[in-house]
């Protein structure tokens, strides 16, 4: 007996009740392979974190296990497909679209566009190895070219942040496409604030005049140096990407230094402080063991927190490995 079907057992469940409350059919619940030790999101994490709550003020016609009527079961089949989207905790067949993020604190990713063809080496373990488990869902995705998926576009998360392709760069997508996007988010009002990120930030140059209030255009400058990037990655090297976006005319801008690569201290802050950005997002590189990636010092790191800090640039910490830099919000 597997530890789920236990807890089931445990809490006097019906096999067909635990099915409604996953929001999927008694047939799907009784082919799941149940492997409580998988690291990725799936059915048995949903009805895990369902078995460890209270669930009678969810359900108030669950009697004893079992639901009272077919209705009352179809309805908390519809209040498990919505739980399940407000937690980003999607089945196999809508995983991806909406997700928890770990590139940003606070922030979920929205992605009505996918893939990239920049092929940094520090994507290949983390964004492109998470796109292999897409293979029965969406080939494009496991593949990780670069492609749509208007169906998303009505279903933008309620988090404070939403970073919108996490999974790609949206330079890539076609720019008739991208205004979807932008319709879509100005659409949406409220005070979110949306991220369009890109390592080819010229690309959003065409876009500016009819983007809201709430988009706040970022790209990733992960040093100063142009020399041994082309290895990295085939994104615009250091220099050409800060040239685009410093040229971009946008109140709104936010520098991700992740992984941060060595640099050189004065021109690197020179770079950020010509930016002007609302903040910067500083991180090591998250996959340490699978990637070797030139790092600096953290004396140095500190000294550029530092510069920042002085000149009134906000700094938030990404994986910093618990280095205790000054500085950092």
């Amino acid at each position: 007996m597997t530890a789920i079907e236990q807890a089931r057992k445990e809490r006097g469940f019906t096999q067909r009740t635990v099915a409604a409350i996953m929001g999927i059919s008694l047939t799907r619940y009784k082919s799941i392979e149940f492997k409580p030790h998988r690291a990725t999101v799936d059915e048995a994490d949903i009805l895990r974190l369902i078995l460890r709550k209270p669930i009678r003020h969810l359900f108030p016609d669950l009697v004893d296990g079992i639901f009272r009527n077919r209705d009352a079961e179809n309805h908390a089949l519809n209040i498990m497909k919505a739980k399940k989207e407000n937690l980003y905790l999607n089945q196999r067949g809508g995983r991806g679209q909406m997700s928890k993020t770990n590139m940003y604190t606070g922030a979920k990713t929205w992605n009505p566009f996918k893939g990239c063809h920049f092929g940094c080496k520090y994507c290949k373990p983390s964004f492109q190895a998470q796109a292999k488990r897409q293979l029965h869902n969406c080939k494009q995705c496991y593949e990780f070219v670069p492609h749509g998926h208007p169906t998303r576009l009505k279903n933008i998360p309620s988090a404070s942040i939403v970073f919108v392709a996490g999974n790609g760069d949206i330079a890539f997508a076609d720019p008739t496409y991208v205004r979807l996007i932008i319709e879509a988010i100005r659409k949406r009002g409220g005070n979110q604030t949306f991220y369009l990120q890109s390592k080819r930030p010229e690309y959003m140059a065409q876009f500016i005049d009819i983007l809201p209030a709430t988009v706040a255009l970022v790209t990733t400058l992960e040093t100063n140096r142009d020399k041994g990037y082309s290895e990295i990655s085939k994104a615009p090297a250091p220099s050409e990407r800060y040239r685009q976006f410093l040229a971009l005319n946008y109140p709104r801008k936010i520098v991700t230094i992740e992984p941060v690569l060595d640099f050189d201290t004065d021109v690197f802050a020179d770079w950020i402080l010509a930016i002007e950005p609302e903040y910067v997002w500083l991180g090591f590189n998250s996959r340490p063991k699978q990637v070797i990636l030139p790092e600096p010092p953290t004396d140095k790191l500190q000294e550029f927190v530092r510069i920042l800090a002085t000149e009134g640039i906000e700094v938030r910490g990404k994986q910093l490995r618990g280095l205790p830099l000054k500085g950092i919000k």
